[in-house]
């Protein structure tokens, strides 16, 4: 696979001395992460330089947090996150993603706490990241507090508030979840299945109809995620 092509590649340029660019190092490790491919990132990760992490680029870093992460390896991603002496919102994010796939909740929760605390921008990628694994685990008083968050931090975006209607759905929770879906100014198909899954979820078949019917009405297109 790619990722493993990769590690070959820049063991040999290591093996005969030549020059290795850290960017190359980042596309290899976007290899792993997008293959999965766990070994292959570990290798590449022996081949980087040893000693400070501040010697080395943030985006380089961050990589190795997001490789880890994707596969599956969150006490790794977490260890190196730990180990950088400068992080920026992409760092968090790649964390918050590692353990929002992992279904920790509590954890990508403390860490949006950590981010507001530290003065780091929160973006949509992590709230949405810590709703999805609120929503999984279906812990609302979580979600409640990325709520929160995400109110705090003056957001108006699509992309978190369908989230926070998916994850209202998920837990049970249909009336925040559709005054979250009547307050959003701008609304797109993705919005419409979240509140669709969420009337379904809770065997609320005649409002999950009407919803669709309101689809149509406003010119959107029914999308197999809508019907989904």
């Amino acid at each position: 696979n790619d990722g493993a092509r990769c590690a070959d590649t820049l063991e040999l340029m290591t093996k005969r001395g030549l020059h290795i660019d850290p960017r190359l190092y980042t596309v290899a490790l976007s290899a792993c992460a997008r293959t999965r491919d766990l070994q292959a990132g570990e290798r590449i990760v022996a081949l980087l330089p040893t000693g400070s992490t501040t010697a080395r680029s943030l985006i380089l870093d961050n990589a190795i947090i997001d490789m880890y992460g994707k596969c599956g390896a969150v006490k790794q991603a977490r260890e190196h996150f730990e180990r950088l002496a400068v992080r920026d919102h992409f760092s968090y994010g790649a964390l918050a993603a590692a353990y929002a796939t992992a279904g920790m909740a509590s954890e990508v929760v403390s860490l949006l706490e950590s981010m507001q605390q530290e003065g780091i921008v929160v973006t949509e990628h992590v709230l949405s990241s810590a709703l999805a694994a609120c929503g999984r685990a279906g812990d609302l008083a979580l979600g409640e507090k990325v709520a929160t968050l995400y109110r705090d931090a003056g957001l108006n975006s699509v992309v978190v508030s369908t989230a926070l209607i998916d994850m209202y759905g998920k837990c049970g929770a249909i009336e925040p979840a559709r005054s979250v879906f009547d307050n959003m100014s701008k609304r797109n198909d993705v919005s419409y299945g979240a509140m669709v899954a969420a009337y379904s979820a809770a065997g609320l078949a005649r409002e999950a109809v009407d919803l669709v019917e309101e689809i149509i009405r406003t010119g959107l297109s029914v999308t197999p995620y809508v019907l989904s």
